[in-house]
């Protein structure tokens, strides 16, 4: 889920960092190109975090109208349900910082827990799925390494 953390449309966040200046307009373009196109939503978020420092953001509306169509983009970016997910997701977020008084990212909710941070690689995140869910998971003739 895009967490923007940004105080334009996240309370949690008192003072925007200027990395993260314009992430609910991000999050909200992100969703919109989801909606319109799924198919072309990975190719979009791998062009927005490719760089070392996010595209501005009319270079990023650009991209996502090359992918999904002027029309298409407007119309999805103006549908309730794009501004109503952000406010989902900013709420999911605050439950989950204040209940493991954290808020770094990524946090993964697994069974009743959660975690945050960053997991560094595919064994790791299978002992957590398994130790948080009861599934157990096998990499038996599966790669390992990191998590792309």
């Amino acid at each position: 889920l895009p967490m923007p953390l940004d105080a334009a449309c996240n309370p949690l966040i008192v003072v925007t960092r200027p990395s993260n200046q314009n992430a609910c307009e991000y999050a909200k373009l992100s969703l919109a190109v989801w909606r319109a196109r799924p198919d072309a939503f990975r190719e979009f978020d791998d062009w927005l975090f490719a760089p070392a420092n996010v595209p501005a953001l009319p270079a990023a509306r650009l991209k996502a109208e090359s992918l999904v169509g002027k029309d298409p983009l407007a119309r999805a970016i103006n549908e309730v349900w794009v501004a109503a997910q952000v406010r989902t997701d900013v709420l999911l977020y605050q439950a989950n910082a204040r209940a493991i008084n954290n808020g770094h990212l990524p946090q993964l909710m697994l069974g009743d827990a959660i975690i945050s941070g960053t997991i560094n690689n595919l064994e790791d995140l299978l002992r957590l799925v398994e130790r948080h869910t009861g599934l157990r998971a096998s990499l038996e003739g599966k790669p390992s390494g990191t998590i792309p």
